[in-house]
């Protein structure tokens, strides 16, 4: 029996089985896109609110931060989630936000994918670089472009850098990788805080989460020895007790540092475990949900990808990417249609390409990857060096006696 669970039925054998975990991006994840009326107050509201909702307006010393924090939405897919930028053209959010969640019927398109920032007046929007000329998916890495929400639940994946048309952004956030341990005693101190977008706030203004909690184990909740096993890569896993709503998946987990604020995560869902009860070897019909914590994904996955991203020279044509394609097919990396399309097969073979010369695997389409693919076809590095012949010395000169 669970430990705090009351048998129902003491004369019965009664007990309490975990019988599911997941993750539900849908607390805090694309929200459906909806006019910026306040709802009325009597409809329930998907939020994951721990203890009183202390969820408010930003402070006033956040006033140039709020500028980097704005919306991507997509309004064919009907959805919208949180971004947050990292260069004028440059923004990272949640994977589910812009690919799907395993199971989905269907992947939206990139292509129609807008980002917006607020503005004093009005808000500046741009599309996914390459959207108008089909080539968006180039302009878009990410963990995972399905995420799995249930165990082995991938929420280390649940990350992507966008590559905008439009310098759109003013400013950049700093991002930096904590230990859990310290990540912990920040949030201790009350230096942990969340400002995201949640759709039943009103007006989709940006919501101030106040300093929240950050623990591995939260009193009264399962041990995190037995939370970890439910993810792929826990050690990038955030638990936090940050208030959220519709839309905030993307957000920034945020850490009052000694040189400013900086980020430390991406909020991407909400933990549950199911509960049910079984009454005489039979289990009832009704399960009860315990919500663990909200899950963040540590910058950590993802930091050193940022500068090569946002810098790279990426092959925008189809001519260059079948070009590509067809040099890691000569490479043997590469086994899909020579089609000029980039897919989850050619970011592999990119991938696995740049971990054979020493280099980060990104699984970028770029002009230098292209360049160092054309010479490794051209001189493979792998080719045995056969020695060739060694040069003639010249005879000696004749010596003619006198």
């Amino acid at each position: 029996m669970a430990v705090g669970c009351r048998p129902l039925l003491p004369a019965r054998l009664v007990s309490t089985l975990l019988a599911s975990v997941a993750l539900w991006p849908w607390l805090a994840m694309a929200a459906p896109l909806q006019s910026s009326t306040a709802r009325p107050p009597s409809r329930v509201e998907r939020v994951a609110v721990f203890g009183t909702d202390d969820r408010t307006v930003p402070p006033s010393q956040y006033a140039a931060i709020k500028n980097q924090i704005g919306l991507v939405y997509n309004t064919q897919a009907k959805t919208v989630c949180t971004a947050f930028c990292l260069g004028p053209k440059l923004v990272a959010t949640a994977a589910h936000c812009v690919f799907k969640i395993s199971g989905a019927d269907k992947l939206p398109k990139l292509s129609d994918f807008v980002v917006a920032m607020p503005r004093a007046v009005d808000r500046e929007m741009s599309p996914i670089s390459g959207a108008t000329l089909g080539s968006a998916q180039q302009n878009v890495i990410s963990g995972a472009n399905e995420i799995r929400v249930k165990p082995p639940i991938d929420a280390a994946s649940d990350w992507a850098l966008l590559r905008l048309a439009n310098p759109i952004c003013e400013g950049a956030f700093e991002v930096k990788a904590l230990p859990a341990e310290e990540l912990v005693q920040k949030a201790r101190a009350g230096q942990v805080f969340m400002l995201s977008y949640h759709r039943d706030y009103p007006d989709w203004r940006l919501a101030y989460s106040k300093p929240c909690e950050v623990e591995q184990d939260y009193k009264g909740s399962p041990k995190w020895t037995e939370i970890k096993r439910d993810f792929s890569r826990s050690d990038l896993l955030i638990l936090h007790r940050c208030d959220t709503g519709g839309a905030s998946s993307g957000g920034p987990i945020l850490v009052e540092g000694k040189d400013g604020v900086f980020v430390a995560g991406i909020n991407v869902g909400t933990y549950v475990q199911s509960r049910v009860t079984v009454r005489d070897q039979v289990p009832s019909r009704r399960a009860r949900q315990e919500v663990v914590a909200n899950t963040a994904v540590s910058v950590a996955a993802f930091a050193s990808l940022i500068d090569v991203f946002r810098d790279a020279r990426i092959i925008e044509t189809a001519d260059g990417l079948r070009a590509l394609q067809q040099r890691l097919a000569a490479l043997k990396l590469y086994s899909g249609a020579i089609d000029g399309a980039y897919g989850p097969k050619l970011k592999a073979a990119i991938a696995e390409f740049e971990r054979s010369r020493g280099l980060a695997p990104t699984g970028i389409a770029s002009e230098t990857l292209l360049r160092l693919s054309t010479e490794a076809v051209a001189v493979p590095t792998s080719a045995p060096v056969v020695p060739g012949p060694l040069p003639r010395r010249p005879p000696p000169p004749i010596q003619r006696l006198p």
